[in-house]
C-alpha cells in the first residue's frame, strides 16, 4: 500500500535586513552635504576683491579729469588709492589663506577654494606689482 505523505510547505524566510554598502545598487545618497566653509570664504573674499579691484579701475578711468577739473595734484588725488589698495592686499591676502586650508581638506568639494585661491593670488600679486612698479622705472629711467 502506498503511503501518502503530506509534506507541509514552508515558505523560505528571508534573509535579514542589511543595508548596502556605499557606492552600492540601492544605497541611498547621505542627505547631509559636505562643506567647505575655507573654500566658500575663499571664494566670497576673491569675489570682493575683484569688486574692489573694479571700482580702482573705473576710478583710474577719471583720475585725469579730475585732476584738470578740480586743481588737485596727483600726489593728493593718488591719496584715495592707499585704503583701497591696502584692502585689497589684506582681502587678497585672507583669500590666499582660506583657499590654502580648503584646498587641504579632501574629503570636502575643493573648487571654490581654488577659485578663491587664484583671485586671492592675482589681488597679491596686483598690489605688489602695483607698489613695486613705479620704483622700478624710476630705477630704470
Amino acid at each position: 500500500m502506498s503511503e501518502t505523505r503530506l509534506m507541509a510547505y514552508h515558505e523560505p524566510t528571508p534573509p535579514p535586513h542589511q543595508e548596502p554598502k556605499p557606492g552600492e545598487y540601492g544605497a541611498v545618497a547621505p542627505s547631509a552635504r559636505v562643506r567647505n566653509t575655507p573654500g566658500s570664504v575663499a571664494l566670497a573674499v576673491g569675489i570682493a576683491v575683484t569688486v574692489i579691484g573694479l571700482g580702482q579701475q573705473t576710478f583710474s578711468f577719471a583720475f585725469p579729469h579730475l585732476m584738470a577739473t578740480l586743481d588737485i595734484p596727483a600726489r593728493t588725488l593718488s591719496l584715495f588709492f592707499l585704503p583701497l589698495t591696502v584692502a585689497t592686499g589684506v582681502l587678497g591676502l585672507i583669500a590666499c589663506i582660506a583657499g590654502g586650508l580648503g584646498l587641504r581638506r579632501r574629503d570636502a568639494p575643493q573648487r571654490a577654494a581654488a577659485a578663491g585661491l587664484a583671485l586671492g593670488a592675482t589681488a597679491v600679486l596686483s598690489v605688489f606689482i602695483g607698489l613695486i612698479g613705479p620704483a622700478m622705472i624710476e630705477f630704470i629711467l
